[in-house]
């Protein structure tokens, strides 16, 4: 492990905790361990930490609901284009409060950075609001396509 690598931790200090875990309560060992590879998931919880700090920054005391789908240009491998659901009311408050400008450029970062990694195909999303929390959802691009032919059909 990296940390023990480096003399973060003490020599095989992971191993004998991650053992003393399983004798301990074998029934909490699998829980413990998806718990920290959730943790660990750099891409998730990354892109997740970035929309709660733009929300936090630009919609403060603001209730908006709604969402943003967004798609890929795959020639570029950079934000092609979105589909904005909200309000008229929110989608107005979105654009002068500078959240519009600032997601659409987090959401280009956050794309070039998973395309880097190669490990993904996808690079399309929804960014859902509610009550001016974000949550993102990766997708593929046919799966963004679905999300937005269904919301069309509402």
């Amino acid at each position: 492990m990296f940390a023990e690598d480096v003399e973060l931790l003490p020599k095989s200090s992971f191993h004998d905790l991650l053992v003393d875990i399983k004798d301990r309560n074998p029934d909490m060992f699998s829980h413990a361990l998806k718990a920290l590879w959730e943790t660990m998931n750099p891409d998730q919880s990354f892109a997740q930490n970035r929309l709660l700090q733009l929300a936090e920054q630009l919609l403060k005391e603001t209730t908006i609901t709604g969402d943003l789908v967004f798609f890929v240009d795959e020639d570029e491998g950079r934000i092609g284009g979105a589909t904005w659901r909200f309000e008229d009311g929110d989608h107005t408050l979105l654009k002068d409060s500078g959240f519009k400008f600032m997601l659409m450029e987090l959401l280009d970062s956050l794309i070039l950075r998973r395309a880097s990694e190669e490990s993904t195909d996808s690079l399309n999303g929804v960014v859902h609001l509610e009550q001016s929390s974000p949550s993102i959802q990766w997708l593929t691009a046919e799966e963004a396509e679905n999300k937005v032919e269904k919301t069309d059909s509402r």
